[in-house]
């Protein structure tokens, strides 16, 4: 197997891992398992996918992905790139497998929302906390509290987890 191959599915098994560290029970609004004839709307897509993303992508040191999130973010076509983060992510929450230039705004954003973020709480604790600090204080919350946070909860629930006032990249980037 050729190291791209390798590479690709590293990253897949990554990702689905990504997604077994943080159970449905973190993902907030809406998401957990539905059991309904049709999809449910769900306005945080960007969080449960973009963190991911960012998550493998911060783990695997990889330009690659990064510039691949970066350019699904910078380069989406103007229509997608005008709606807010949570519409975004509602219109994909139904359409992700129809038409994948949705889901790839959705998830980059997101995962550049994180990068953002993580860069934000490195640099003012000085390299003691990170946005692995802020998934595994998720996991903890939701856990302890058992019940997924709210999107009303979130920017709270960052700042509780590294000290680290975030909402500001939070508004910039749901807009």
């Amino acid at each position: 197997v050729d190291s791209t191959t390798r590479f690709r599915r590293m990253f897949g098994i990554l990702h689905h891992m990504g997604h077994s560290y943080l159970p449905l029970r973190c993902y907030g609004d809406n998401y957990r398992p539905f059991v309904m004839p049709f999809a449910p709307v769900i306005s945080n897509i960007w969080f449960n996918e973009g963190f991911i993303w960012f998550l493998c992508a911060d783990t695997l040191k990889s330009p690659a992905i990064i510039k691949r999130l970066e350019d699904n973010t910078l380069y989406a076509d103007p229509e997608i790139a005008a709606l807010p983060l949570f519409t975004l992510s509602a219109i994909a929450s139904t359409q992700y497998g129809e038409d994948f230039r949705l889901g790839q705004a959705t998830f980059s954003r997101g995962a550049m929302m994180a990068q953002e973020m993580n860069a934000l709480i490195i640099r003012q604790t000085r390299g003691k906390k990170s946005m692995k600090d802020v998934l595994l204080y998720l996991y903890v919350w939701s856990k302890k509290s058992q019940r997924p946070f709210t999107m009303e909860e979130f920017p709270g629930l960052l700042i509780s987890a590294t000290g680290v006032d975030i909402s500001g990249i939070y508004d910039k980037w749901r807009k």
